[in-house]
């Protein structure tokens, strides 16, 4: 199922009824509902992705979770993390908050020679604007790209 939504955006991107970069959220390992969270899937979506696409990879479950961010980090993806996805920083070990979550996956990251993206750095890459504190933040809307 998953690769005909895949092959639908492709389509619409080539045709330009949807704005490129396209962000594409792939949602791994809830059972019976997604596609099982494994390498092999990983890199079979990837390569199912418009070629300017951006995509990032939410693993759900402790078992899979750090191996697949890891992997997609590795394959120049993005990644989420979170106590909504996974609760435990290591086998059998519960996180103590988000922040050690994500502290693990920056470590991650800076392991793998990835940088990590400020706030300011990922707004621009998802074509939002910046963020305003005196506006009340920023609109949440791309930038419109002319398509």
């Amino acid at each position: 199922m998953i690769l005909v939504f895949l092959n639908n955006v492709c389509l619409f991107a080539r045709l330009g009824l949807i704005r490129e970069p396209v962000f594409v959220n792939f949602v791994m390992g809830i059972p019976g509902e997604v596609t099982e969270a494994n390498v092999k899937n990983l890199i079979h979506l990837v390569g199912n992705l418009p070629q300017k696409a951006l995509w990032h990879v939410s693993a759900i479950g402790g078992q899979n979770h750090f191996p697949i961010i890891a992997s997609a980090i590795a394959m120049g993806g993005h990644v989420r993390t979170g106590m909504e996805d996974n609760i435990y920083i290591s086998k059998g070990v519960l996180a103590k908050s988000n922040a050690e979550l994500v502290e693990k996956v920056v470590r991650i990251a800076r392991e793998l020679g990835r940088d990590v993206a400020t706030p300011e750095e990922a707004r621009k890459m998802l074509g939002l604007e910046p963020f305003n504190i005196k506006k009340g933040g920023g609109t949440n809307e791309r930038k419109d790209s002319g398509n």
